[in-house]
């Protein structure tokens, strides 16, 4: 083996971090009789060799030999190097991806090896092998009868999907003589293209069954990780599935949600079904669907909720982890569980350390001395409810409190009015930071939700400003409007020097105190060049007082080109100006309808001002209309801790522009 492997020119090529002068070194490890040695050599190839799915010349070369590690029934270390095959041959590379489907005869003959690692790693290579379906789905099929290991076959049918498998397959399976867990493979199958009412009955039916026949639950392999990620996920992979008798139902459910797609009736019935039954396993995975049905689809949630906070009684914390995961992200869809929420904080630590069993507690302590607040106390935060208050006060009364427990403040809002003096504290006491200081960042910004009462920490939030001109002292300035007069001064003297970003920054708070159009207009126009939206914002505060000085510049902006979502904003942003300075909808209204379609990210700011607009803006009623019919949310393709929260806020600005544009 490897003959060749030292005549190929590997210092003339480069991988993602220069020359690939090690891939010799890389393969031999692939095939050493020490196993932590193969994870590392196997790590080194994603990392490098194949960064991120990339594939470079020395991926490519690397391709005959690891065909021949995977012919050679003698040698270890052929799972992995089938699985980097079907990793590189689904790259889009057309030059990789023909010479792995050129092997398709290799790893059709490995389906019968006695190791169920190498079959189930031949189908991974198989998988990519599309350009011929036509041998692979027939020969797939007639294996599945003969397959012993249930993972195995399960994979055997989501390949055969995969590869664009007769239709009648999946069905035959379902109803055929097969394990639960293959059955439930082909049921996602049948469940993409063919809309069945008895889904996701049938699927709890069958969830039910493969928990029944599970064996005994898994102990955690205590083999440690390696210096590498792989080692790293193969730890965290170990100790999730410490004591599980059914450590395949995670993929399971995901593959049946995925299958669902939007129809959000079925997965809510697999979800509720799940969290109704007994058993952890059912519970934890239930509640994981939950959370990405919640985020992916709107609807009403309230019994889904429910369930979920109930589970925050359960006695495995992994499953409460999870319903935290869950309640956390919800903000206001999570007020049906805002008392089990409640019950759970009073009767968990106040104090997790990072890496206890526990998964919650008021606080989360981490190794390097920082801390955040729990996902918990967020959670009931978030819906405003006045038992937070007293957690909050906690740990902002701590030597080193959490370094986002400001962001948490500013959630409950003017309820938590009566910790301004706690705040102000604690803006003058905490030990000096390096650089950017996040903490004293998080409570400006709670101040700046706190309404009227905040115009008592104006000596503070001042003092901020001198020290560091944070952007959050700048938003609760602006809040408080007039009432923060005391910060003219300060605010003037950043007119006329520090960075740009700085001086725009002064100038929008200075107009929010005192209205005064001559003493900031000239910054916010000398601005422009450098930082043009900031400036097209700062003139769309102003209005009709910024004059006619912008108007070409705005509309040189609002029509701007530009490839990729975020070109759209810049236009967003040079709109918002115009209508608000000329008040012409009709000059601004085919920007803001056409960066409506090419980022919907801009669609709540874009509703707003189709409110503002009211009945000039009727011929974008029915973009409003589409967007509250649909059922996914407009940002399901990312993910962030408020997506749920930002999409509940853009079917509300579209409400309320439906019903200013009505009249």
């Amino acid at each position: 083996m490897f003959d060749e492997l030292d005549a190929v020119p590997w210092a003339s090529m480069e991988h993602a971090y220069g020359p690939a002068e090690e891939v010799p070194e890389l393969l031999r490890g692939l095939i050493s009789a020490d196993e932590d040695e193969r994870e590392i050599a196997l790590d080194g190839f994603y990392g490098a060799v194949h960064h991120q799915g990339d594939v470079y010349d020395c991926t490519r070369a690397a391709i005959p030999f690891l065909l021949e590690i995977v012919a050679d029934g003698g040698v270890p270390g052929r799972d992995g190097a089938l699985e980097l095959l079907g990793s590189i041959g689904s790259s889009g590379d057309a030059a990789a991806t023909a010479a792995v489907t050129a092997a398709a005869p290799v790893f059709l003959g490995l389906l019968g090896d006695p190791d169920p690692g190498v079959r189930g790693g031949a189908l991974r290579a198989l998988a990519a092998c599309g350009a011929r379906s036509s041998e692979i789905v027939p020969a797939l099929r007639l294996r599945l009868p003969d397959e012993p290991d249930p993972d195995v076959r399960r994979a055997i049918v989501e390949v055969g999907d995969g590869l664009g498998g007769d239709g009648g397959w999946p069905a035959d399976i379902v109803d055929g003589p097969y394990d639960p867990g293959t059955r439930l493979t082909a049921l996602a199958a049948l469940a993409r293209t063919a809309a069945d009412g008895r889904t996701a009955r049938l699927a709890l039916a069958l969830i039910d069954e493969l928990v029944a026949e599970a064996g005994a639950a898994r102990t955690r392999d205590e083999r440690p990780a390696t210096p590498t990620l792989i080692g790293d996920l193969r730890v965290l992979g170990a100790e999730a599935e410490d004591g599980r008798r059914v450590p395949e139902l995670g993929e399971l459910v995901r593959g049946l949600g995925r299958a669902f797609g939007d129809r959000r009736a079925a997965r809510v019935e697999l979800v509720e079904g799940l969290l109704r039954a007994p058993r952890w396993e059912r519970h934890i995975e239930g509640l994981r669907a939950a959370g990405t049905l919640t985020r992916e689809l709107r609807g009403p949630y309230g019994d889904v909720v429910a369930l979920a906070g109930r589970r925050l009684a359960d006695p495995e914390p992994r499953v409460a982890g999870a319903a935290v995961g869950v309640l956390e992200d919800l903000f206001g869809l999570a007020a049906p569980a805002a008392d089990e929420l409640a019950a759970f904080l009073a009767g968990t630590p106040r104090v997790r350390r990072q890496g206890e069993d526990r998964h919650e507690g008021w606080i989360t302590a981490y190794g390097n001395g920082e801390a955040s607040v729990g996902g918990a106390l967020k959670a009931l935060a978030r819906l405003g409810d006045a038992r937070a208050l007293p957690m909050v006060e906690w740990a902002l009364e701590l030597d080193e409190p959490p370094g986002d427990v400001g962001w948490v403040v500013g959630a409950l809002g003017e309820r938590a009015a009566g910790l301004v003096p706690l705040l102000r504290r604690r803006l003058r006491d905490l030990p000096a930071a390096a650089g950017h200081d996040r903490r004293r960042s998080g409570l400006a910004w709670g101040l700046g939700a706190l309404g009227p009462a905040a115009a008592a920490a104006l000596p503070e939030l001042v003092g901020r400003l001198r020290a560091e001109p944070d952007v959050c002292v700048h938003r609760a300035l602006r809040l408080l409007g007039p009432a923060a007069s005391e910060a003219g001064p300060v605010l003037r003297g950043m007119l006329g020097g520090g960075e740009v970003r700085h001086r725009l920054d002064a100038a929008r708070t200075l107009w929010a105190i005192e209205g005064d159009a001559d003493a900031v207009l000239s910054v916010l126009l000398a601005g422009w060049d450098e930082r043009p939206e900031a400036a097209a914002d700062g003139l769309a505060d102003l209005g009709p007082a910024a004059g006619r000085a912008a108007g070409a510049r705005l509309r040189e902006l609002a029509a701007s080109g530009g490839t990729g979502p975020g070109a759209a904003w810049p236009r967003v942003r040079a709109a918002e100006a115009l209508w608000r300075i000329e008040g012409a909808a009709a000059d601004v209204l085919p920007v803001l309808r056409a960066v409506w379609a090419e980022n919907p990210y801009t669609r709540t700011r874009v509703a707003r001002l189709f409110g503002e607009m009211g009945a000039a803006a009727r011929k974008s009623a029915p973009l409003l209309r589409d967007e509250l019919d649909a059922v996914g949310r407009h940002n399901r393709d990312g993910y962030g801790s408020h997506s749920i929260d930002d999409d509940e806020k853009l079917l509300s600005a579209c409400r309320s522009a439906l019903r200013k544009i009505a009249g």
